[in-house]
């Protein structure tokens, strides 16, 4: 019986070597995609955004297939404790999913930055010139906030308590930042009605 336990826990060690080994060469294997092949038939496109998005997707998505790599070949291993195992499993997931979540803000960033060099400058408008870069980063931001928040669930840490700060902090903040957001305001409306152009007097 002893025998059979070390020989299964020796056969699951070697299933766990090979699955990152696999992972390891998936990830290369895209990477080499992504820089080699990938180029070559979006140029072929009439549009950027095939482009602005393979640069968003390049990195993270070799970490990605690393990290679901490590995290399978962790599952196979029965010997480990189960605390040790737990808590493993526990930290990879947190780590895939800020992983997911820096994907999709590269993602949504790089439809932004597309928006802003190839339609904006067709546009009559300059709101969308003035708006791009501060979605860019608001939308980063909500991400990460949402990617936090999915992580203190996992933790098990009680967010209702944090959120009710949250949430008298953000009304604290709001009134101290009334005179600035109502510039902010208008100088959009300013952008969008355009009353003025270059060269009007005042």
């Amino acid at each position: 019986m002893k025998a059979t336990g070390l020989s299964q826990g020796w056969v699951d060690f070697l299933v766990a070597i090979l699955i990152v080994v696999l992972a390891y060469l998936l990830a290369k294997a895209t990477r080499r995609f992504i820089n080699d092949v990938a180029p070559h038939l979006v140029s072929k496109t009439q549009t950027t955004l095939d482009d602005h998005l393979l640069k968003a997707v390049n990195g993270p998505l070799q970490v990605f297939i690393l990290a679901v790599g490590i995290y399978l070949a962790c599952a196979t291993l029965n010997e480990l404790p189960g605390l040790v195992s737990d808590n493993l499993a526990t930290l990879l997931t947190i780590v895939l999913v800020y992983i997911v979540a820096y994907v999709v803000s590269n993602i949504t960033g790089a439809l932004i930055n597309w928006y802003k060099e190839d339609v904006a400058p067709k546009t009559d408008s300059e709101l969308d010139d003035v708006l791009m870069p501060f979605m860019s980063k608001a939308v980063g931001a909500v991400v990460f906030i949402l990617a936090t928040l999915m992580v203190l669930g996992i933790l098990h840490i009680e967010i209702t308590p944090l959120l009710a700060t949250l949430g008298v902090g953000g009304i604290a903040v709001a009134l101290a930042a009334q005179e600035l957001l109502s510039n902010v305001f208008g100088a959009i409306a300013i952008l969008s009605d355009r009353p003025y152009k270059i060269g009007d007097r005042i």
